[in-house]
């Protein structure tokens, strides 16, 4: 079986989350506006520049985009409301 050339971003992008959520408490279980924003900025750059380096890679994620519409609908449910 050929191994995907996603397999080593994944590997990394895998690392990066953890640390992430491993560096979640340091301000010192400060429930703040601040840190949540920040946790939430640093999470969405992650998956920006995942989705970014995943879709030019030559093996593409194997997931159709009709695949995501009804998660894609529920989902904005809230902003919408």
């Amino acid at each position: 079986m050929a191994r995907s050339t996603l397999t080593g971003l994944n590997g990394a992008f895998f690392i990066l989350v953890a640390v992430v959520l491993a560096l979640v408490p340091v301000p010192i279980g400060r429930n703040g506006p601040f840190f949540w924003a920040m946790n939430a900025a640093v999470v969405g750059v992650l998956a920006f520049v995942y989705a970014g380096l995943a879709v030019n890679r030559p093996d593409r994620v194997r997931l159709q985009l009709r695949e995501f519409f009804w998660p894609a609908l529920l989902g904005s449910i809230p902003f919408i409301w």
